[in-house]
């Protein structure tokens, strides 16, 4: 998958608005050799497919649109926190894309250092007893299953994808198969019994 480095706005000649730009790299070694700024307008997955119909099945379920998506899912939540002015945390899932908590709540939280949602899940009972409000010693648990769910999602949508890459593998395969299986053109060989009579 990809690594979000950074965020940044830049101008175009003739455009008045400041364009949004991501620097992205891919996850792993080469992470600092292989980065790449992309418009963040258009890495977004669109809504909309040709012509500004609706995406059809086929447009959602091919592979070119999945990667954007899988893509997006890293990106987006480092952005929108990126555009409310909040710290874009290293790792780990920014608070903002949870709504366990409100945006009051959300800033008293990173005003103590707790940044992502794991950081919400490592709070003790001390910590949750600072923050003063009366749901606060629920958060740990609610952050739990709100991070056990967003697995369990990301999880099906690669079982999903390794089953669409396994059916067109089997189709290849049948039609290879197919293809050494027909006839071959010309008179067909000799056989013993042809020479024997």
């Amino acid at each position: 998958m990809i690594s979000v480095i950074e965020f940044k706005q830049v101008f175009k000649a003739g455009e008045s608005e400041p364009i949004d730009m991501v620097l992205v790299a891919p996850q792993g070694a080469g992470n600092d050799k292989v980065r790449t700024w992309h418009r963040v307008d258009k890495i977004k997955p669109p809504a909309t497919g040709r012509g500004g119909a609706p995406l059809s099945d086929v447009e959602k379920n091919g592979l070119s649109y999945k990667d954007m998506v899988a893509k997006w899912s890293v990106i987006e939540p480092r952005y929108n926190a990126w555009r409310q002015g909040n710290e874009v945390p290293e790792t780990g899932t920014p608070l903002g894309v949870w709504g366990g908590v409100t945006q009051e709540q959300s800033d008293r939280l990173r005003s103590m250092g707790i940044r992502t949602v794991e950081d919400v899940v490592a709070m003790n009972d001390a910590t949750c007893e600072k923050l003063g409000w009366a749901s606060a010693r629920k958060l740990p648990a609610m952050a739990k299953t709100f991070l056990e769910s967003s697995d369990v999602a990301a999880k099906d949508a690669e079982i999903a994808s390794m089953r669409e890459r396994m059916a067109a593998m089997e189709a290849m395969l049948a039609e290879t198969m197919n293809a050494e299986e027909k006839p071959k053109r010309g008179r067909p060989r000799k056989t013993e019994n042809d020479e024997a009579a």
